[in-house]
C-alpha cells in the first residue's frame, strides 16, 4: 500500500523545508541621528541581501530599497562582513524594536525544532515571538512547518498565507502551501501550489517530487508519470529517485 510511504516520504521533503535563517544580531540603539530618524549599523551576514536586511530589521522587504539607495549613495553593497546602514522612520521603531525582543523566542523555537521530540516547544517558543512581534515573517514561517510536523494543515495553511503575502516570491513558501495541502488531502489545490512553487524554483525537487505525489493521488496517473519523470530527469541517484521510479512501475503496471 503506497500511502503510508507517501506520508513517510512527504513528512520527510517537509524537513528539508528547514528553518529559515536565524535573524541576525540586530541593535536597535541608534548610532547616528539623521533628522528625526534613527540609523543602525548593520553587519551584512553571507547570503544576505537588500531584501533579507529589510526582513530581518522590519519583517517583510517592503523597505529594500530605500535600504539600497541609501548605502548605495555611500557607495556600499550588501557583502559579508561589510557594515551598512540601516534607517528606521519614528513610526517604525516599535515594529524593529518588538522584533529584536523576540529574537531569544525565535532562537529557542529554532534550537526546539532541530531536537528530537522538541516540536512542541518550538511552537510555543515561535508563538511567543508572534506575540510580542507579529510581523516577524521567519517566526511565522517556521511556526507553519510546526504546524505541519504536528498534522495541523489547516492551521499552518493560514500563517503560510500570511507569509505569502510578504513573500510573493519565494519558492520555499510555496512549496509549503502546496506540500500543507497535500497533507489536508486536497489535491486539487496542492497540484497548482506545487506548480507556482516550481515556477519561482525550477530547482525545486523536493516540490518536484511533491508535485509528482500529489498529481498520482489525485488519479491523474498520465501527468504523474511525466511528473515523475521529470524529476528522474534531474535527480538519478538519491532515495527519493528510488522511490520515484517504483512509482513509474506501479504507474506503468496499473496497480
Amino acid at each position: 500500500m503506497r500511502a503510508s510511504r507517501w506520508a513517510v516520504l512527504v513528512c520527510g521533503l517537509l524537513v528539508v523545508v528547514g528553518c529559515s535563517p536565524r535573524p541576525r544580531d540586530l541593535r536597535v540603539s541608534p548610532s547616528a541621528p539623521v533628522g528625526g530618524d534613527r540609523v543602525i549599523d548593520y553587519p551584512v551576514q553571507p547570503d544576505d541581501t537588500w531584501n533579507s536586511i529589510s526582513e530581518s530589521f522590519f519583517g517583510d522587504a517592503r523597505n529594500a530599497g530605500r535600504i539600497a539607495a541609501d548605502n548605495l549613495d555611500l557607495g556600499l553593497q550588501p557583502k559579508a562582513g561589510t557594515m551598512v546602514r540601516v534607517r528606521v522612520l519614528d513610526r517604525e521603531f516599535d515594529t524593529v524594536r518588538a522584533i529584536a525582543e523576540a529574537r531569544g523566542s525565535y532562537n529557542e523555537g529554532v534550537e526546539s525544532m532541530a531536537q528530537q521530540g522538541g516540536d512542541d516547544r518550538a511552537r510555543k517558543a515561535f508563538e511567543r515571538a508572534l506575540d510580542r512581534a507579529p510581523h516577524f515573517v521567519d517566526a511565522r514561517y517556521n511556526l507553519a512547518l510546526v504546524l505541519l510536523r504536528q498534522g495541523e494543515p489547516q492551521l499552518a495553511l493560514q500563517h503560510l498565507r500570511q507569509v505569502e503575502q510578504q513573500r510573493p516570491q519565494d519558492p520555499d513558501t510555496a512549496y509549503a502551501i502546496g506540500a500543507a495541502y497535500f497533507h489536508a488531502g486536497d489535491f486539487d489545490n496542492a497540484i497548482p501550489a506545487l506548480e507556482r512553487a516550481l515556477e519561482l524554483g525550477p530547482g525545486l525537487l523536493r516540490a518536484r517530487y511533491t508535485y509528482a505525489l500529489a498529481l498520482e493521488r489525485a488519479g491523474r496517473r498520465l501527468d504523474a508519470k511525466r511528473a515523475f519523470q521529470s524529476y528522474l530527469s534531474r535527480d538519478a541517484e538519491s532515495a527519493w529517485a528510488a522511490e520515484a521510479r517504483t512509482h513509474l512501475e506501479d504507474l506503468d503496471s496499473g496497480s
